[in-house]
């Protein structure tokens, strides 16, 4: 009756069940009473009762051991031993025994039994005719219609493995299999009434010997594989042949997938291609190493990370939704670790590009792969790119030095003129390094939001100088929401504007607070640790900008002033060195009149260290490939015209100031300064009057101009 279904027949057997009430009869076929009983008095209890109340001397008898052995009682208790007295199995070992034309002498019981049991029962058991009891267990097994057969495997392989069972190790879920995993306890429970394995105590065992070697862990790896829904991968990629545990590499490659076809089968193409066999245990280790060295170590030159180029294209390619809201929403389940789902188009979107998931109403990064690619510090650098390329430019000139030189400014800012400083630091980087140069514009996301419009308020009030009330409106930002770290870094620009650099600091150490990878609020501490003439700190601030976005030469170019402020002309060549380096290497990737811009800007300030070094025909070359990308470049004219005196080229730097005085647009302190090299280089040439020409022009227009004064004074020894 555990079995099958019987029929009512009256016979004294069912009659004598009846009584006992173990079985009823509410029609014409018999049934066992309740759950209780089928779970306590299972196939596995009856079979021990059946042996144990079996007479010994019938089967004796009746497989005639006594003639098979000179001790057949050892050798039946030899055959019990293996077959852990499961009726079935004691029934064929005895049988097959009694048809062998072996004779068991006395103390070969054990060896003999073993030789059988081997032969018959264990090598090729599926195919054997023999062991039609296991081919009944397997089928039991693998067909169970009370639990998912792969929890069950599963739980089994632990068992095999002598380890202990946790609640949550089950085999991860690819995407494509739909079932609810099972408790230790309904698996445990199951396998028990299939009389596979047995408790004692705490601890659970393979029921017997035959089954331990017949269910063995390659049956079960082999049968994990061949029910797993990606069996035909597996077998496609024969990764049977590169493993000795071919389903626990597969777990460990969904480990990093999380089923995403195409990364899947990737990493397959990748462990076939390997010539590494992969024993077992080293999974976890070897499918690690495979995925780093192909995927995530410098994964966009990696030829296997084709399905991440074509993801990171479709994402800061997007033609449904603006590439920064992509990346801002991104980067907030990120940050999060996971959100609840919602009706934002970007989030939508993001689902579709398969980025992210949706798991129990929330949203999280679709697997370990893209997590460790795409991650947040990829999404800061990604957002501030795409934030910077968002500005539109008002004005194609170059700066001049109140302009200031640098990239961060030609890049971020509106504004023709960037913000000055002390007047100490009239022609540093500081200017160049743009107070206002990293304008964090547009995020276009949060226009639903009362935070965005505050913000992009504060950016029109910054781009028209009202630096107070800009910094009124991200105050009422930021009252709103703290963590908004594109606002602290823009009040730290409209701060610097107002030369209140203690407080620039301030605003930029929030943002890095907020958002520690947030490159431009690196940026806004070293401009402003620069104008406090902490140039250490500066510098400390800018390789911090350096190590998130080393393709950025930003920071190297901005790290150079300061640099040269601590008499580090070596390590300030250095800097501006790879900065131009890095604009040549990304020469494609930017706009013809950006490039020009910013490479002029950084060999204008190689000359300058090169000048200090008395390198003059190095400085010299320096100085025109500045002036080949920017003509007009008035800092670059003015340090030529500079060092053509120093190599007594006098004719040719009157020349190249008298060139900058016939230029437009200068303003008075720029005539005033060219005007004071000009009689410098005159007096050189030996041309007093000229010279002392030259000089009263420049305190016209400059009348407090005391390197001036004190020249015209010295003219009698020129």
């Amino acid at each position: 009756m555990l079995k099958q279904t019987v029929l009512s027949d009256d016979s004294a057997q069912q009659t004598e069940l009846l009584n006992l009430g173990l079985i009823v009869q509410p029609g014409e076929n018999l049934s066992i009473a309740n759950r209780i009983y089928e779970k306590v008095f299972n196939l596995a209890w009856v079979e021990k009762k059946l042996i144990r109340l079996h007479p010994w001397n019938k089967p004796l008898q009746l497989f005639k051991l006594e003639q098979k052995a000179s001790s057949p009682y050892n050798l039946f208790k030899e055959i019990l031993f293996w077959t852990g007295e499961q009726f079935d199995l004691t029934q064929k070992l005895c049988q097959l025994i009694f048809e062998s034309d072996i004779f068991v002498a006395e103390n070969q019981e054990a060896m003999q039994v073993r030789q059988i049991v081997q032969e018959c029962l264990i090598n090729n058991w599926e195919t054997q005719a023999a062991t039609e009891p296991l081919r009944a267990l397997r089928q039991k097994i693998l067909e169970n219609r009370q639990c998912n057969p792969i929890d069950l495997l599963v739980f089994y392989r632990k068992i095999l493995q002598h380890q202990l069972v946790s609640q949550s190790d089950y085999p991860p879920n690819s995407g494509k299999v739909n079932y609810t995993p099972h408790s230790d306890r309904e698996l445990r429970s199951e396998l028990i009434d299939l009389g596979l394995i047995v408790a004692q105590g705490e601890n659970l065992y393979i029921a017997n010997p035959i089954y331990e070697l017949a269910f063995n862990l390659i049956w079960v790896e082999k049968e994990l594989v061949s029910l797993h829904p990606w069996n035909g991968q597996i077998q496609l990629f024969k990764l049977e042949e590169k493993a000795s545990s071919p389903y626990s590499v597969f777990n460990e490659i969904l480990a990093w997938t999380s089923g995403q076809l195409t990364l899947t089968q990737t990493l397959f193409q990748l462990l076939c291609e390997s010539t590494s066999y992969i024993w077992a245990g080293e999974e976890a280790k070897q499918v690690t190493q495979i995925v780093k060295e192909n995927f995530i170590d410098n994964w966009e030159m990696q030829a296997a990370a084709e399905p991440l180029h074509v993801l990171r294209q479709q994402i800061l390619e997007n033609q449904e939704c603006d590439p920064i809201g992509l990346l801002t929403v991104y980067r907030q389940i990120l940050r999060q670790g996971n959100m609840p789902v919602d009706d934002r188009p970007e989030q939508r979107e993001l689902l579709n590009l398969g980025l992210i998931v949706s798991r129990d109403d929330r949203v999280t990064v679709a697997n370990r792969i893209y997590g460790a690619v795409f991650n947040r510090s990829w999404a800061t650098q990604e957002l501030e790119i795409r934030l910077r390329q968002s500005i539109v430019e008002t004005t194609d000139d170059l700066p001049s030095d109140d302009e200031t030189l640098v990239i961060a400014t030609a890049k971020r800012t509106k504004k023709k003129k960037a913000f000055r400083s002390s007047g100490a630091i009239s022609k540093t980087i500081l200017i160049s390094l743009g107070i206002a140069g990293a304008l964090v514009l547009g995020l276009a996301i949060y226009n639903h939001f009362k935070a965005t419009v505050l913000f992009e308020q504060g950016n029109a009030l910054l781009a028209q100088e009202k630096n107070e009330e800009a910094i009124a409106k991200y105050n009422e930002l930021l009252a709103l929401d703290s963590n908004y770290f594109e606002a602290w870094t823009n009040r730290g620009y409209a701060l610097a504007r107002l030369k209140e650099y203690e407080k620039m600091l301030k605003s930029c150490e929030a943002a890095t607070t907020s958002e520690p990878e947030a490159v431009y609020a690196w940026n806004c501490q070293g401009e402003a640790l620069h104008n406090l003439k902490r140039y250490k700190e500066a510098i400390a601030a800018f390789d911090k900008g350096i190590a998130l976005d080393p393709q950025n030469p930003v920071f190297s170019i901005n790290k150079t002033e300061s640099l040269l402020r601590l008499g580090q002309n070596d390590n300030a060549l250095i800097a501006i060195e790879r900065a131009i380096d890095l604009l040549e290497q990304n020469n494609q990737s930017n706009e013809q009149a950006q490039f020009n811009r910013e490479l002029s800007v950084a060999f204008n300030f190689k000359a300058q260290i090169l000048l200090q070094q008395e390198e003059y025909e190095a400085a010299l070359n320096a100085y025109d490939s500045a002036l080949s990308y920017a003509p007009n470049y008035f800092a670059a004219a003015q340090g030529r015209g500079i060092t053509l005196r120093k190599l007594s080229r006098y004719d040719d730097a009157i020349a190249q100031f008298n060139q900058l005085l016939d230029a437009p647009k200068q303003t008075d302190k720029q005539r005033a300064e060219t005007l004071y090299y000009l009689g410098l280089t005159l007096c050189d040439a030996e041309k007093p009057q000229e010279a002392i020409a030259a000089f009263d022009e420049a305190l016209n227009l400059k009348p407090d101009y005391q390197e001036a004064k004190r020249a015209r004074q010295r003219i009698a020894c020129y």
